[in-house]
């Protein structure tokens, strides 16, 4: 299992950060990793990600990769009765941005991380859903400057896009909680962002762990 197991058998993970939705702003093929020094575009939308300077999408002030990559954090997990209690805490983050928290299942042999094509990454994904509470009312984190901390219970059961959690997040064989931004500064309960596409989302970084990490 990936992480560290403590004394009273939780979990502590240390966050990643992902690559695999953002290129650089000046190369249209998204294949190649991005170098330190690329302003960054998120792949779905082609929309510049800011530092949190503005507001909104206009690419004034664009992220590197460097600095995009600077995120780090620890997450604590503890399985209990109905569920797992978890406690997130980030550092890096995009200044008073708007964050939320997401499960991602995978079913064997779980994220291919070889590649940087999406579909070929994702193709073992079986479930999806806000953490916390399944209308996505608890899935938000508390940025202050550039750090933020969510504390929250998922209860298990059905994930509120698709797929479930049937016995605690920790038991599975590859689960990623992931931290996304929001480029448009809007969250939308249950789902990622508004229409399906991911256009004004950006994954962040995951915490990755289960039975096959």
């Amino acid at each position: 299992m990936g992480g560290t197991v403590g004394a009273n058998a939780g979990l502590s993970v240390r966050a990643v950060p992902i690559s695999l939705f953002v290129r650089a702003a000046d190369d249209a093929d998204p294949s190649p990793m991005p170098d330190p020094q690329d302003l960054l575009v998120n792949r779905a939308g082609d929309y510049p990600i800011d530092d949190g300077s503005t507001v909104g999408l206009d690419g004034s002030h664009q992220l590197t990769w460097g600095a995009f990559r600077a995120i780090q954090g620890k997450a604590r997990l503890v399985e209990m009765a109905g569920g797992t209690a978890v406690d997130i805490k980030l550092s890096g983050l995009i200044p008073g941005g708007v964050y939320t928290v997401w499960v991602v299942k995978f079913a064997p042999p779980g994220f291919d991380g070889s590649t940087r094509d999406i579909a070929t990454a994702l193709a073992n994904v079986n479930g999806l859903g806000s953490l916390g509470a399944n209308d996505g009312s608890e899935n938000s984190l508390r940025v202050s400057g550039s750090s933020g901390r969510l504390s929250v219970f998922h209860p298990n059961g059905a994930l509120s896009v698709f797929g479930n959690v049937p016995d605690g997040l920790t038991n599975g064989y590859e689960t990623h909680l992931v931290a996304a931004v929001h480029l448009d500064g809007q969250t939308y309960g249950p789902f990622p962002d508004g229409d399906g596409t991911g256009a004004t989302i950006v994954e962040h970084a995951a915490f990755i762990f289960g039975t096959g990490v």
